[in-house]
């Protein structure tokens, strides 16, 4: 029963009512104090589950937001690359 979380591209290959799914799971363990680091490159699922942003810039620099009111800077994070 670890604390925290790390997920790589969990819903690479699913479709949207399997992402939807997992979105809710991951929503109810961090209701329940769990602390859930999600590296991924899906809007939609950032957006609907994600609460803050952790932006890697450039080699050694990185940036953090939350993400209500801030779905323009989500998408322009994820173009960037």
């Amino acid at each position: 029963d670890t604390p925290v979380l790390l997920l790589d591209e969990p819903t690479s290959g699913l479709d949207f009512k399997n992402m939807m799914r997992i979105s809710e799971h991951l929503k109810a363990l961090a209701q329940k104090g769990k602390t859930i680091l999600i590296i991924t490159h899906d809007y939609e699922f950032a957006a609907m589950t994600c609460n803050r942003v952790l932006h890697f810039v450039d080699e050694g620099h990185a940036e953090t937001f939350p993400l209500q009111g801030n779905l323009p800077r989500l998408y322009s994070c994820l173009m960037c690359q």
